[in-house]
């Protein structure tokens, strides 16, 4: 189905209509769907438009006003199939820096009962872990043992965006040293000593040869990328600590890296899932006997247990990992009891991906 819709800022009447009438057509099972929403900078600017005669620039929350303030923020709201592949930007609204958390509750609580209103069962809302989303989850009393909201008479689950989160935890790491269980350290030192070992050799004998200066060093955009967090949370870093460990090169303490390398590494597998059957265990979607459940289990202990030197509480991410695999293990629970016809869910559905891949396009139509 294909119809030119014209957008404004807000949530359109006109593109929920169409939606309504697409989830009339669709099977039970392709109407369960998660909600996801993020936020993109933009250039601070203002400009006219020729078509409506309006200036274009000035915060804009659509039906809820605006303001006189030079937005510099652009908040998408994005629906996306749990059990099928669709995704639906559903509207978006500029802002003057990060969109307050009343507001961010207002929208979506009006986008969650048009979803319903039009057919669609949202089991999920998807955010990273910004300070206001922090506060939105707390107002809604979500805490890592109580991972969800009611709306309407139905469990909302509220998960973080894994791919942030594992940003967050290789950020942390990279600053201050982690202690698990009062005696393991965790030491970002170590991947820098593995780092210049491998560089001591040529390519062809580098044991983690994805490894760059980049990666070790993380300049300011370097941060952003996930997939440099990836390639250091990596089964070749896990076996390249390994290597030099015990050829002597670096300290037998950096056992615990290694393994922690290898903990975050089949950690985001386990939410990196996109199919039924793949190579890595983990990597499989999750399904009844799963052995992801008890990895999970024992993440939450390590993360439960998990000090991080210099600070005097935990960088908010691990807890936000923590309340992110109970809404995974909840969000199962949930399906199987209520989903009969599903008997696995490709877990990589619980990101923002689709809404990252859509800021990407806008980004590449005209920048900022």
């Amino acid at each position: 189905m294909f119809v030119n819709l014209k957008m404004s800022c807000g949530f359109s009447e006109q593109l929920f209509s169409v939606l309504a009438q697409k989830a009339s057509s669709m099977s039970d099972q392709e109407k369960y769907c998660t909600l996801c929403f993020d936020e993109m900078s933009l250039s601070a600017g203002l400009s006219y438009d020729n078509g409506t005669d309006t200036i274009l620039g000035f915060e804009n929350f659509g039906c809820y006003g605006g303001t006189k303030n030079v937005a510099n923020h652009a908040l998408v709201f994005m629906a996306s199939g749990l059990f099928s592949s669709w995704s639906q930007p559903l509207g978006y609204f500029f802002s003057r820096n990060a969109t307050p958390a009343r507001m961010l509750e207002v929208l979506m609580f009006e986008c969650l009962a048009t979803l319903k209103k039009c057919g669609f069962i949202v089991k999920g809302v998807v955010c990273d872990m910004g300070t206001c989303n922090q506060q939105l989850a707390s107002s809604l009393n979500v805490i890592p043992n109580h991972p969800f909201f009611t709306f309407q008479d139905e469990k909302v689950f509220f998960f973080f965006d894994p791919p942030h989160l594992l940003k967050c935890v290789r950020n942390n790491l990279n600053g201050h040293d982690f202690v698990i269980n009062d005696s393991e350290t965790v030491s970002w030192k170590y991947i820098e000593d593995l780092y210049k070992e491998d560089c001591k050799k040529t390519i062809s004998l580098r044991v983690a040869p994805k490894l760059t200066k980049t990666h070790i060093y993380l300049p300011a955009f370097s941060r952003m990328k996930v997939k440099r967090a990836s390639q250091v949370f990596s089964l070749s870093v896990h076996a390249g600590l390994l290597t030099y460990i015990c050829s002597g090169d670096i300290p037998h303490d950096a056992f615990h890296t290694a393994v922690f390398v290898k903990t975050m590494d089949t950690l985001f597998d386990i939410f990196n899932a996109s199919s039924k059957f793949d190579t890595k265990v983990f990597k499989r979607a999750l399904c009844e006997g799963s052995p992801s459940f008890d990895f999970l289990s024992k993440v939450v202990e390590i993360f439960s247990s998990l000090k991080v030197v210099g600070l005097r509480q935990q960088p908010p991410c691990f807890r936000g990992w923590i309340q992110t695999i109970n809404a995974l293990k909840a969000l199962w629970n949930d399906v199987r009891e209520n989903v009969r016809a599903v008997s696995y869910i490709c877990t990589r559905k619980i990101s923002q991906d689709c809404l990252e891949n859509c800021f990407s396009k806008v980004r590449g139509k005209g920048g900022f």
